[in-house]
C-alpha cells in the first residue's frame, strides 16, 4: 500500500513537471506581428520612403523578418533600418511576395524601422503583414508571464496534491472551503465561468462597442503605474503620453487588476479576457452568496447564479457592448439587495453588506450607481413609516452610507475638486439636455420580450432564461403553489421590482416625467442592469420553493442544459460576426471615445498632431531641448521678446488641477510659476523678464487629494482591525462553549 502511494506521488510529480514544460517551452521565443494592410498607388501617393513600423525595440538575438504583400512594379524597395543606419535593403519582387530576412541584433536597439521606398512608376504596392520572430531572445515580459503561469500551475497542483494525498492537512488549511459541499459549489461556479467565457477561448479579438476603449484605459493605468503614478488619476499612453485625467471622473479602481496583469507580461487582449472571466466568476459568486444568505438554501443560490450567468443582458454587456463598468456592477448589485433584505428583516448588524455593494458600485460605474441609488430610494420611500419608526434601521443606513463615503473618498473628493477647478468637455454629473426624450433609445415590449436577436438591432433583450423565469413566475402565482414560505414572499418582492425595472426600459414608462434621470443614464434599457439580478434571484428562489428536495437536483441539471442550449445561438452570432484576427492587435493611443474628459479648450486632433511641440506666443522662442518622463516635462529655451513682454508658453501636457511649474533662469535661480489651462487645453505658464532657462512642469497631489487618500486608507485600516477583532472574539466564544 505504501509503495503504491509512493508511486502515485511520483506519477503526480512527473505530471506536474510535464505540465510546467508544456507552458514554458517557449519562454525565450519572440514573435511580434504587425498587421500593416497599407496600399500605395502611383496615382495617389508620391514616390519615396514610407515608414511602416517605427521605433520597434528589439533585444539581443537573431530574428527572422517576414514581409508579405503584393507589388505590380519592379522598382519598389524594402528597408530595415537600425538607428538610422540601413541594415537590410533590397528590391521587392513583382506579384505576391513573402520576403524573409535574418537580422542580427548584438545590443538592445531602441529603434528598428521598417520602410518601403515606393517607386511612383509602380501602379500599386500592398504590404499586408510584417513579422519579427526569434527562437532565442530574452524579454522581461516573457519571463514574468511564464513565471506567473508556472507559479499558478504549481499552486493548483499543490492544492490537488494535498486534497488527494494529505486530506487532513488540506482540511486544516482550507477549513470550510474543504467541505464537499463548498467544493461542489466552487466547481459549479467555475464551470459556469468557463461556459460563458467560451467566445474568449481563442487568440482573436472579440469586437465590442466599448471594449477597445476600456483596453486603452487599462493600458493607460499600466503605463502610469510603471511611471510611479499612484493613484493613476491621470493616464499615460493616451494621446501620446499627454496625460488624460480620466481617472478623476470615471472610477477605475478595479482596472488596476488587469493593469497589474499587463505589467506581468500578458498581452492586452489576454489581460482583458482574463479580467472579464474573473468578473464573471465574482458575479456568480456574489449572486450565490446573496441568495443563499437570504434563503439559507444552497439550491436557490446555485439556481440564481446559473440564471445570472446565462442572462442575456449580462452577456450583451460582455460580448456586444463591452460595457466593463456594468459588468463590474453585476458583482455588487446582489450585495445591495441582500443588505436591504437583512436590515428590514431585523438584522441591522449586516449593514456592511450595503457598504460592500455601494462602495463597489462607486468604484465601478457611476450610472449603475445612480440606477441602484434610485431603486434604493424608491424602496425606502415605500417603507418610510417603518424606517422612521425603527431607530436601528436608521442607524444601519447611516453606518452604511458613512462607511461607503469614507472608503470611496479617494475617488469622489478628487473628482469634485477637478469639477470645481477645471472645466472639461463632457457633462460629468449633469445633463445639458435634461428635458429631451429620444424615443429611439426606448425599447418596445416586443424588443424586450425576445429570446434572442442579432445585435445589428442594437437593442438589448431579456433572453430565454429570464423569460422562462417571468412566464413560470406568473404561472406559479396564478395557481396554488405546493409550498408556501417566507422565501416565496421574498421571490415575489424581487420579481415585482425586477419586472418594474424591465418595464422602465420600454416606451410604456412615462419617461417625460423623469427626463433628467433619463438623460443621465443615457440609455433607458440600462435599467436591465437592475432587472437582471433581481429576476435571476427571484427565479432561483421561486424554483427552489416549487420543487421538493428530491426533485431539485434533477431540475438544476435540466435548467442548466436549457440555459446552455438557448445560449448557443448567442455565442454562434458572436463567433461568426464579432471575431477579428488577434495577431498583430495593437492599441491606438488616440482613440478615446468622445474625449469628454479632455480640458474644455483641448482638441484631440490637435494634440495628436502636436506631439512634443512646445507652443509659445513669442515667435523668437526656441526649444533647445526637452525631456518627457511620465507627468513631468522640461524644456530648455532661448528667446528674445520685444520690450520685456509677457510670453505665454504651452507645455504638451493636458491641464488638470494639480500641475506645478518652476523656471530656472541662466543664473540657476528657481522661480515658481502659476499653471493654468491654456488656449489649447494644455498646461500653460507665463514668463516675463527671463530670456533663457529651463521650464519644468510636473504633477503634484493637491492637499484635498492627500486628505482623500488618508480618509480611505484609515477607513480600510479601521475595517480590517474591526474584522480581525470580531474574528478573535468569535474564536474565544467558540473555545468557551
Amino acid at each position: 500500500m505504501k509503495q503504491k502511494r509512493i508511486a502515485c506521488i511520483l506519477f503526480f510529480f512527473c505530471l506536474m513537471v510535464a505540465a510546467l514544460f508544456l507552458v514554458n517551452w517557449d519562454v525565450f521565443h519572440f514573435s511580434e506581428i504587425f498587421q500593416i494592410s497599407r496600399t500605395f498607388s502611383g496615382e495617389i501617393d508620391d514616390k519615396g520612403e514610407k515608414i511602416l513600423i517605427d521605433d520597434l525595440v528589439l533585444k539581443t538575438g537573431s530574428y527572422m523578418v517576414t514581409l508579405t504583400g503584393e507589388s505590380t512594379g519592379p522598382e519598389n524597395v524594402y528597408i530595415i533600418r537600425q538607428d538610422d543606419n540601413s541594415v537590410i535593403s533590397d528590391r521587392i519582387p513583382e506579384g505576391k511576395f513573402a520576403i524573409r530576412e535574418i537580422i542580427e541584433i548584438k545590443d538592445t536597439i531602441d529603434r528598428i524601422q521598417t520602410l518601403v521606398d515606393f517607386a511612383s512608376g509602380s501602379s500599386s504596392l500592398t504590404i499586408d503583414q510584417i513579422d519579427f520572430k526569434s527562437g532565442h531572445a530574452v524579454y522581461k515580459e516573457s519571463i514574468l508571464r511564464h513565471a506567473v503561469i508556472s507559479l499558478l500551475l504549481i499552486l493548483a497542483f499543490l492544492i490537488i496534491f494535498l486534497r488527494i494525498f494529505y486530506r487532513a492537512l488540506y482540511c486544516r488549511i482550507f477549513k470550510n472551503l474543504s467541505q464537499p459541499e463548498a467544493e461542489r459549489v466552487l466547481l459549479f461556479l467555475i464551470l459556469l465561468t468557463i461556459l460563458v467565457s467560451i467566445p474568449f477561448f481563442n487568440q482573436n479579438y472579440v469586437f465590442t462597442n466599448d471594449g477597445y476603449y476600456h483596453m486603452i484605459r487599462i493600458e493607460g493605468i499600466k503605463e502610469s503605474l510603471s511611471a510611479g503614478q499612484i493613484p493613476a488619476w491621470i493616464h499615460l499612453f493616451v494621446l501620446n503620453d499627454y496625460g488624460y485625467g480620466e481617472g478623476f471622473y470615471y472610477p477605475d479602481l478595479f482596472l488596476y487588476l488587469p493593469a497589474v496583469i499587463r505589467l506581468l507580461g500578458f498581452s492586452v487582449l489576454t489581460t482583458y479576457k482574463l479580467f472579464i472571466a474573473i468578473c464573471n466568476f465574482l458575479s456568480f459568486l456574489s449572486m450565490y452568496f446573496a441568495v443563499r444568505g437570504m434563503t439559507k438554501s444552497l439550491y436557490a443560490g446555485l439556481l440564481s447564479a446559473m440564471l445570472y450567468a446565462f442572462a442575456a443582458y449580462r452577456l450583451i454587456d460582455i460580448y456586444y457592448r463591452g460595457a466593463v463598468g456594468e459588468v463590474l456592477s453585476f458583482i455588487f448589485i446582489p450585495f445591495v439587495f441582500w443588505g436591504i433584505y437583512e436590515i428590514y428583516r431585523g438584522d441591522c448588524r449586516k449593514w456592511w453588506l450595503i457598504t460592500i455593494g455601494y462602495t463597489g458600485l462607486i468604484f465601478s460605474h457611476m450610472i449603475s450607481l445612480a440606477i441602484a441609488g434610485a431603486a434604493t430610494l424608491v424602496f425606502v420611500l415605500l417603507h418610510i413609516s417603518r424606517t422612521l419608526k425603527n431607530r436601528q434601521i436608521r442607524i444601519a443606513w447611516l453606518k452604511a452610507f458613512m462607511a461607503s463615503m469614507a472608503l470611496s473618498a479617494i475617488f469622489w473628493l478628487p473628482m469634485i475638486e477637478q469639477l470645481i477647478k477645471n472645466d472639461v468637455i463632457g457633462d460629468v454629473l449633469y445633463s445639458t439636455v435634461s428635458y429631451t426624450i429620444d424615443s429611439e433609445r426606448l425599447l418596445s415590449v416586443s424588443d424586450l420580450f425576445v429570446g434572442f436577436a442579432p445585435w445589428d438591432r442594437v437593442k438589448p433583450f431579456l433572453g430565454y432564461p429570464l423569460l422562462f423565469v417571468i412566464f413560470i413566475g406568473i404561472g406559479a402565482r396564478l395557481v396554488e403553489i405546493r409550498r408556501k414560505s417566507t422565501d416565496l414572499h421574498l421571490s415575489n418582492y424581487l420579481f415585482f421590482f425586477g419586472l418594474l425595472a424591465a418595464f422602465m426600459s420600454t416606451a410604456l414608462f412615462p419617461w417625460q416625467w423623469f427626463a433628467w434621470f433619463y438623460n443621465r443614464i443615457q440609455f433607458p434599457w440600462r435599467m436591465l442592469v437592475l432587472a437582471t439580478p433581481l429576476l435571476a434571484a427571484s427565479g432561483g428562489i421561486l424554483y427552489d420553493s416549487i420543487f421538493e428536495k428530491n426533485e431539485r437536483t434533477i431540475f438544476l441539471a435540466a435548467l442548466f442544459c436549457f440555459c446552455a442550449a438557448v445560449t448557443i445561438p448567442f455565442f454562434h452570432e458572436v463567433l461568426t460576426n464579432r471575431i477579428f484576427q488577434g495577431s498583430g492587435f495593437r492599441l491606438e493611443n488616440n482613440r478615446i471615445m468622445g474625449a469628454k474628459y479632455l480640458p474644455i479648450r483641448a482638441d484631440k486632433e490637435f494634440v495628436d498632431k502636436n506631439r512634443n511641440t512646445v507652443l509659445s506666443s513669442d515667435s523668437s522662442f526656441h526649444n533647445e531641448q526637452y525631456d518627457r518622463s511620465g507627468l513631468n516635462f522640461s524644456v530648455d529655451f532661448l528667446m528674445s521678446p520685444a520690450d520685456d513682454q509677457k510670453v505665454t508658453v504651452e507645455i504638451p501636457l493636458l491641464y488638470y488641477y494639480g500641475y506645478q511649474a518652476k523656471l530656472t533662469n541662466s543664473d540657476g535661480k528657481e522661480i515658481p510659476l502659476e499653471v493654468y489651462q491654456g488656449p489649447h487645453g494644455l498646461t500653460t505658464v507665463d514668463i516675463q523678464g527671463v530670456n533663457e532657462g529651463k521650464i519644468q512642469v510636473f504633477y503634484e497631489k493637491t492637499i484635498l487629494q492627500k486628505i482623500a487618500e488618508g480618509i480611505t486608507f484609515l477607513s480600510v485600516v479601521f475595517i480590517l482591525a474591526a474584522v480581525i477583532r470580531k474574528k478573535k472574539s468569535d474564536e474565544r466564544t467558540i473555545e468557551k462553549d
